[in-house]
């Protein structure tokens, strides 16, 4: 039995896209689809002692190009910016201190492409959740792209020898479940219950970054996502 789930390479992605790695045995970063302006490809959120507060990649956009295309506008000042804000955000977080040096070092890579640069802070933070799923990138799998979209999917799904493929909970929307079917796949959807969890400064908020939950609970965190 494989499962294997799939997503676009975000920026330090909420937990739930968390959830799907941990209880699948690959994880596929769609990395070459299109980019999409003003989403979650280039920011996330933290939480400030004012509230929750945008944490952006500048980057070089031209509609239509796809993700492993889009350069990151390294001319302006955004990685010390970024890490000020990450910083004074959680350095009374309990657990920010064990991860402050070696996370610091991959979010201020000089990478020149937004889904590079995506992919080397999941797969850091995917180590530091004990996360064990085969992460691969989609432009590395050779998968035409001149099919559809659930049917590119199922191709991806078949390179693994998946027995089943675990959805989005947005995948009800457009998946042609009939296609999985005649690979012989099952198709499961996500139904996260975000937890909550002791965070700093007031009222729990929940959809934030992973590293909210990594900075404030730490080795641990991995038990509040499954």
């Amino acid at each position: 039995m494989v499962t294997v789930t799939i997503n676009q390479a975000l920026h330090l992605p909420y937990l739930g896209i968390f959830e799907r790695m941990a209880k699948s045995d690959v994880f596929v970063f769609l990395d070459d689809v299109q980019f999409v302006k003003n989403d979650f490809y280039n920011r996330n959120r933290i939480k400030t002692e004012q509230g929750w507060q945008w944490i952006t990649v500048p980057v070089k956009y031209r509609f239509p190009q796809i993700q492993n295309e889009v350069e990151i506008d390294n001319m302006k000042n955004w990685r010390e910016k970024n890490w000020r804000s990450i910083e004074s955000s959680y350095e009374q977080a309990p657990f920010f201190s064990e991860y402050k040096d070696s996370f610091r070092d991959v979010y201020q890579e000089q990478k020149n492409i937004i889904s590079d640069y995506n992919v080397d802070l999941t797969l850091y933070l995917a180590e530091k959740l004990g996360i064990k799923a085969k992460l691969v990138r989609s432009s590395e799998l050779g998968v035409p792209k001149g099919i559809g979209a659930t049917e590119r999917l199922v191709e991806i799904c078949k390179l693994f020898g998946a027995t089943t493929y675990f959805s989005g909970k947005g995948g009800h929307n457009y998946l042609k479940e009939d296609k999985f079917s005649e690979a012989n796949m099952q198709v499961i959807y996500q139904d996260f219950q975000h937890p909550t969890y002791p965070q700093l400064y007031g009222d729990f908020i929940p959809g934030l970054s992973i590293i909210d939950l990594l900075f404030n609970i730490g080795p641990k965190s991995i038990d509040f996502i499954v």
